[in-house]
């Protein structure tokens, strides 16, 4: 299993054997808004794919900020070192409120800081949390 991180300004580009970067037919694959970075010295990971007819195409991660990470895990993934810990995942059906409730109970920590707590519920971050209660009309 390959598990991919982007951080907040990492990419992939892919390329074709003639170097020619894709997608290249932008109103069925998709723009990108921002130019994204294309300087060597940030390519931290590059795959060499050969696909079964024979075409080969370049995979790199690009990480200017070096935020991003890849985790390679032979086993289940929820078994690595660096994700067993992890809570419950944010947007997956197991997560309601009945959940939520029993992961809060007898708490003392201010609910903002609960919520962050990735061993409760992993992927949360400070923006999500933060827009989540505002909506809701409640105290960090």
């Amino acid at each position: 299993v390959l598990i991919c991180h982007l951080g907040m300004s990492g990419s992939f580009r892919i390329e074709t054997s003639d170097d020619s970067e894709m997608p290249d037919n932008s109103e069925m694959l998709g723009a990108f808004y921002h130019e994204r970075s294309k300087s060597a010295v940030h390519d931290h990971v590059v795959f060499h794919i050969v696909s079964p007819e024979g075409a080969r195409s370049r995979v790199t991660f690009n990480d200017p900020r070096r935020f991003g990470f890849m985790l390679f895990s032979e086993g289940a993934p929820d078994t690595h070192p660096m994700l067993a810990g992890l809570g419950v995942e944010p947007t997956g059906n197991a997560l309601d409120g009945e959940l939520l409730a029993s992961l809060l109970k007898g708490r003392k920590s201010p609910l903002k800081a609960a919520l962050l707590d990735q061993r409760l519920i992993a992927g949360l971050g400070n923006i999500y949390v933060s827009e989540a209660l505002w909506r809701a009309g409640l105290s960090p």
